[in-house]
């Protein structure tokens, strides 16, 4: 075993003329390839006993493993062992223009890289295996806006899992997953098979975000997955596929410019719909709220606060202030995905009539079903008021699809127009009962319901005015506008008024034999009176 004391040479190597295979990340590939690499061996006086040669290459689309062809200039030495140090690289590869030092070790194909510049991460997937293509892939970057890094990258060519990487990126005018981001600072750090991008300030056209993603690396898993933290601004019109699948669903069905957000979880990196079992833990849960305008299912809405939390099997969704229709609206929803059942409490409060019910034709054109009930509103007040509160279940996020029970409260002075109750109200005056002027005006509606799939059904929903009521009872179908409902009118006669009180004697037992039957639709209401006998 004669020691070496040197080496000198000058070589220049057709690397594409070269079969040189190297097995790497259950892959095969050529490790040399391209059309020169000339390598210049040389000594120099005075130097380190460490130093068996010093060595110059000059690469002319040079690629290792398979990487994009490069332009390389190295400088460095030969060590005693024979690896290779190379102090000095400048090397334009693919999208990337990098600066740094190399050292390339040949017993177990040891590396570390130390670079600078303008670096596309996809330039080296084949480098770094399907962990660093999986974290990058959803990344889209300017071409002409290359992202700046600093990196120390280390490991072994054979072994995927010994690889480290410390440093720093930023980038400008890049995209992941559809969400246009103008400029952010990343630091990135791989660790104990754990990859951690974290950046403390991402800035878009609608603010900033800060939070940091960790992608857990185990080959042994059978679910990948991530967790994450974020706070901060989001443009949620352009970010519905940053959080999954699942989450999606939710933003899918909201119009919102921006809104501010609080979360964190722990997600498989792949989709939310594989299996899942107990033991792998994922969640999410995420705290939003915004004083801007917005939709949801083409409904309107001016501001809300919540949070949407799950497992990926249980989800709960919980609103306790949305300002719609000029009211207050809060809800409470859970879910499960394993058999769909959906549960949900909702109350609002105070909100404007018409603007409920354009909600409500909004919400069916969404839904794409037609409705026969008239979209013209001009019969509405524009003051009247509504409580509703409803408590169901189904296994749907169709409203059709649930039964459940409610109440209701509308108030307005010109109710009587709103169209059922004008067809009501001209039925009535109709009738062969003497009623004096302003008997059949009414402003309050009130009373219990159930909701069974597209149907409400009701024993006693009561429409009173100053001088009389009308007591009904039957079914309405809120999708086709069918009607059975029967109708009861009432004198109140209770006020102070003499002529008032001896109309109400009168009137009184005729109105107590005679009910109203309504059939026929919304649009399109048929009427029968019912002469009950006397008992």
């Amino acid at each position: 075993n004669k020691k070496i004391n040197r080496i000198t040479g000058l070589n220049e190597i057709q690397p594409k003329n070269l079969d040189i295979k190297i097995s790497a990340f259950n892959s095969k590939y050529k490790f040399f390839d391209g059309d020169s690499l000339k390598i210049n061996i040389f000594d120099i006086p005075n130097r380190l006993p460490s130093q068996l040669s010093m060595i110059k290459i000059k690469a002319s689309k040079f690629s290792v493993l398979e990487a994009p062809p490069a332009d390389c200039n190295a400088s460095g030495y030969l060590s005693e062992d024979l690896s290779l140090n190379f102090n000095k690289i400048r090397c334009v590869m693919g999208h990337s223009n990098i600066y740094g030092s190399y050292t390339q070790g040949w017993k177990s194909f040891p590396y570390e890289f130390i670079l600078k510049g303008n670096f596309y991460p996809q330039d080296i997937n084949n480098w770094l295996g399907n962990w660093w293509e999986t974290i990058w892939k959803n990344f889209n970057f300017d071409i002409n806006k290359i992202p700046f890094c600093d990196f120390i990258i280390s490991g072994n060519w054979k072994k995927n899992h010994d690889t480290k990487i410390n440093g720093a990126v930023c980038a400008k005018n890049f995209e992941y997953k559809d969400f246009p981001i103008q400029y952010s600072n990343f630091d990135l750090q791989l660790k104990d098979k754990i990859t951690s991008i974290k950046t403390s300030s991402l800035n878009h056209s609608k603010g900033e975000l800060k939070g940091l993603i960790k992608f857990h690396n185990n080959a042994k898993l059978k679910n990948k997955f991530f967790e994450y933290s974020i706070n901060g601004i989001l443009p949620l019109n352009k970010t519905k596929k940053v959080f999954g699948s699942t989450v999606g669903n939710y933003l899918t069905d909201f119009n919102l410019t921006s809104v501010l957000i609080n979360s964190k979880g722990c997600l498989p990196v792949e989709n939310l719909d594989l299996n899942i079992s107990k033991s792998d833990k994922f969640f999410y849960d995420l705290d939003f709220s915004t004083d801007n305008n917005g939709t949801w299912r083409n409904i309107d809405f001016q501001s809300f606060k919540g949070n949407l939390s799950s497992d990926l099997q249980l989800t709960s969704l919980t609103l306790p202030k949305v300002n719609f229709a000029d009211g207050k609206l809060s809800l409470n929803l859970s879910s499960n995905a394993n058999n769909r059942a959906v549960a949900f409490n909702l109350e609002l409060i105070n909100a404007n009539i018409q603007q409920l019910i354009k909600s409500f034709f909004s919400y069916n054109r969404f839904r794409g079903q037609s409705i026969s009930i008239s979209n013209e509103l001009d019969f509405i007040s524009e003051n009247g008021i509504v409580d509703l509160n409803l408590n169901a279940t189904g296994i749907s996020n169709d409203i059709t699809g649930f039964k459940g029970t409610g109440k209701i409260k509308a108030k307005d002075k010109e109710l009587s127009k709103l169209r059922l109750l004008g067809f009501l109200s001209k039925g009535l005056s109709e009738l062969p009962i003497p009623f004096p002027t302003g008997t059949l005006k009414f402003d309050t509606l009130e009373g219990l319901f159930e909701l069974e799939y597209d149907k409400l059904l009701f024993d006693e929903i009561v429409l009173s005015g100053l001088l009389s009521k009308i007591e009904n009872r039957g079914t309405l179908n809120f999708v086709n506008g069918e009607l059975d409902i029967i109708s009861k009118v009432q004198l109140i006669g209770n006020l102070p008024i003499p002529i008032l009180k001896q109309f109400a004697k009168f009137a009184d037992p005729i109105s107590s034999i005679t009910e109203i039957k309504l059939t026929g639709s919304w649009s399109d209401p048929k009427w029968k009176l019912l002469i009950r006998p006397l008992e």
